[in-house]
């Protein structure tokens, strides 16, 4: 009967517990979205347009934003590089280079964090009017791939016989971390692999992970954990293979919301 009683006792210690845990998790994770979305308000040129945006036209906020996207595409059309512009009002991702649009790509899908729905003006501003460049990048593909290929016979050549090119399947997903503190993520779907492929369901899991483990090391240690904003961009996998090889080690990025 002890035994028992002792059992049901540590069964309730440890569900207080998660349940501790979980409330201490969703408590911090939220202050921790209201603190960067504080400290960007307080940021002195973001103060400049410190109205609410509750209380103008959405025709002007529209204007705006197409009149920040504008200018900063001028900006980036002096740079000496290809960078890239991404553009969620009309679904499109272009590579530019001296204002020139080189490549076109329409967008199979694309989500980002309420976070920015929530923007002022000013915060807007100075989040994606300034020359917003890549900090790192991490990815499931190489940079400079290598090709390797596959020799039929020793007198192919004699015979005019090409040597087959060994295809390598592959799974193209990239995180790109801005200087601005935000996050893309690129998610390569169609051709290669189906969408739902376990592979990309595993890279795609394995980054949530870190990023709750993370999360849990910092509130362990009663600190707000730190919020990267996320713009989550659906390629097809040729596409989103395309402009990752195409960009500089870090490019510029310009957005249009």
């Amino acid at each position: 009967m002890r035994k028992w009683v002792f059992i049901r006792v540590i069964a309730l210690g440890v569900g207080l517990l998660s349940l501790f845990a979980m409330l201490s998790y969703a408590v911090f994770s939220v202050a921790g979205v209201r603190q960067k979305m504080k400290l960007l308000n307080e940021q002195s040129d973001a103060q400049l347009l410190n109205f609410d945006p509750l209380l103008v036209d959405s025709a002007y906020m529209e204007l705006f934003r197409e009149k920040n996207w504008l200018e900063t595409r001028l900006i980036l059309s002096k740079a000496d590089s290809i960078y890239l512009s991404v553009n969620l009002n009309d679904s499109l991702v272009q590579l530019e280079m001296k204002g020139v649009v080189l490549v076109q790509i329409k967008m199979l899908d694309f989500k980002y964090d309420r976070f920015f729905d929530e923007l002022s003006p000013g915060v807007y501003r100075h989040l994606f009017a300034t020359q917003v460049q890549v900090d790192s990048t991490f990815s499931t593909i190489e940079k400079m791939p290598i090709t390797i290929k596959k020799v039929v016979g020793g007198n192919s050549e004699m015979k005019g016989e090409s040597p087959d090119t060994i295809r390598i399947v592959e799974t193209v997903h990239w995180i790109s971390w801005l200087d601005n503190g935000v996050r893309i993520n690129i998610e390569g779907v169609g051709t290669d692999f189906p969408t739902g492929n376990w592979r990309s369901e595993v890279f795609w899991i394995s980054q949530d992970l870190q990023k709750i483990a993370q999360t849990i090391r910092q509130t362990s240690a009663l600190k707000l954990p730190d919020y990267y904003p996320e713009i989550t961009l659906v390629l097809s996998d040729r596409d989103a293979k395309t402009i990752f090889r195409a960009l500089p080690e870090k490019p510029f990025v310009a957005f249009r919301f």
